[in-house]
């Protein structure tokens, strides 16, 4: 419903429903908080969702990664964020998507640009059919590091996976 229909309304009762259907399952509440952060903007609502599932099942990396991106995104909690992306990989250290946030974060908010690169390379090295850490890298070596060289390979390397992304046309 959420993700193919668009029928946010109707996908928040379903993940309320299967909610009280079981109330020790944590997945309807890391769905629910993903639709209350990205469809309704509802980030309070977002967050306790988060921490619910993580309380439900501590062992799951995605409703850190997911409460880091709130934290990040959408709260500006920043220090908050990074505890959250470092909790998710100390769970799965196989888990990519937390190293390139954790990047997006040390690169963008608090101005750590070797543990930012650092990241990338290793969300890359975990998700190689993924170009978005190839090109974070590359905006890191432009924006930041003024090594242009670096920041063309990494360009050139990240449209072999993604030709048709407008953010690479651009770089």
């Amino acid at each position: 419903l959420q993700d193919h229909f668009k029928h946010y309304d109707e996908a928040e009762a379903a993940y309320r429903k299967a909610i009280a259907l079981d109330e020790t399952d944590a997945r309807p509440w890391n769905n629910l908080g993903n639709l209350l952060q990205y469809h309704f903007k509802r980030n309070d609502e977002a967050e306790a969702a988060y921490r619910k599932a993580i309380a439900l099942d501590e062992t799951n990396a995605r409703p850190w990664n997911n409460l880091g991106n709130l934290l990040q995104y959408h709260l500006k909690r920043y220090d908050e964020a990074e505890a959250a992306y470092r909790k998710a990989i100390a769970l799965d250290e196989t888990y990519a998507r937390p190293w390139n946030n954790l990047g997006n974060l040390l690169q963008y908010h608090l101005k750590r640009y070797d543990d930012a690169e650092a990241a990338y390379r290793k969300a890359f090295a975990l998700d190689e059919s993924d170009a978005r850490p190839l090109l974070c890298l590359g905006n890191l070596f432009q924006d930041r590091l003024n090594r242009l060289e670096d920041a063309e390979q990494q360009y050139i390397a990240a449209q072999k996976f993604e030709r048709r992304n407008p953010m690479l046309l651009a770089n």
